[in-house]
């Protein structure tokens, strides 16, 4: 595995950190504008988010397997399935623990890019699927950071946001990589 020079390591925690300040705001002025009542606990948006961005990408990762034009993409693909895997299980462990209702379905925007992906082969599929990669990785880094710095967020869940990040930051720099390389 190779090791990230130390720019790289820099530039990625400023960004975590510019992009998590503003949204801490956010979500500190409405959790004083709004009450409790009419939303989920943070704990819950957290296991929800969490478990059906995994579902996602071990969908997705399993649509490279079978539709990617370039064995790179099938190859990214597999890292996606044997990592998110690995990640959904340890958040089934914790979320049953807590007593957190853990999905076993994808989100219906998720489903429809599935569904869009599954349509495409070749270096069409392949082009689309590291596009959405990246966007629901870059995603699922915003929230871990803004969410699971937030001190009302269990201490268990807190800490699988901060095990989870290097992952999701890899898989960002993959995609980045291989779609560079589509050019």
């Amino acid at each position: 595995m190779a090791r990230w020079p130390a720019r790289w390591i820099v530039t990625i925690a400023t960004l975590m950190v510019a992009i998590a300040a503003p949204l801490a705001n956010a979500a500190e002025h409405s959790r004083t504008t709004r009450g409790h009542h009419d939303r989920p606990s943070l704990d819950q948006r957290f296991v929800t988010f969490n478990a059906q961005s995994s579902l996602f990408e071990i969908r997705s990762g399993q649509l490279a397997q079978q539709r990617a034009g370039s064995a790179d993409v099938k190859a990214f693909g597999q890292m996606l399935v044997t990592d998110h895997s690995a990640q959904s299980a340890q958040l089934a462990g914790v979320a049953t623990r807590l007593g957190l209702v853990v999905p076993t379905e994808v989100s219906r925007k998720q489903a429809m890019l599935l569904a869009r992906l599954a349509q495409l082969s070749g270096p069409r599929f392949d082009r689309a699927f590291l596009a959405v990669q990246l966007d629901a990785h870059a995603r699922a880094i915003k929230f871990n950071v803004v969410v699971g710095t937030d001190p009302r967020l269990r201490a268990e869940l807190a800490e699988l946001a901060i095990a989870g990040s290097p992952i999701l930051v890899r898989h960002l720099r993959e995609a980045r990589v291989l779609l560079a390389a589509q050019d």
